[in-house]
C-alpha cells in the first residue's frame, strides 16, 4: 500500500486496491481518501434529497444516488451521494464506467476521515 500512496495516485492504481475495512476509497486530486460508511442521518438526508429531486420530474435531468464520477480522468474519482445530471450525459455513461466530468448538481454530505 505504501507504494500506491507515494506521490499522486492514479485512477488505474485506485482500481487495483481492495476496499479498506469499514468504508471505501475516493481519489481527490491524486490523494487517496478513506470514506467511512454512512450512518442513518446520512441515509435519511440522502433519501429526502432524492424525493425532492424526483418531485421536480423534469425530462431533461436524471437523479442518481451513489454516482461515481471522474472530474479529472487520471487523478480524481468521487461518489456523489445524490447527483442531478442532464439526461443526455447520463445516457452516454457506459454501463461499466463512470461519469467523466463533474455532475451538474452534487449533494455530498457527511464526514470524510
Amino acid at each position: 500500500m505504501a507504494a500506491a500512496t507515494a506521490g499522486l495516485v492514479t485512477f488505474a492504481q485506485l482500481e487495483q486496491l481492495p476496499d479498506p475495512p469499514g468504508g471505501r476509497y475516493e481519489l481527490h486530486h491524486g490523494e487517496l481518501i478513506h470514506v467511512a460508511p454512512p450512518k442513518q442521518r446520512h441515509n435519511r438526508i440522502q433519501h429526502r434529497l432524492l424525493r425532492i429531486f424526483w418531485a421536480l420530474n423534469t425530462p431533461r435531468f436524471e437523479v442518481a444516488m451513489e454516482l461515481g464520477f471522474r472530474s479529472d480522468p487520471e487523478h480524481d474519482y468521487r461518489i456523489a451521494d445524490v447527483a442531478l445530471i442532464s439526461r443526455q450525459r447520463f445516457d452516454r455513461i457506459e454501463l461499466d464506467d463512470n461519469l467523466h466530468g463533474a455532475v451538474e448538481v452534487d449533494a455530498v454530505f457527511g464526514d470524510v476521515e
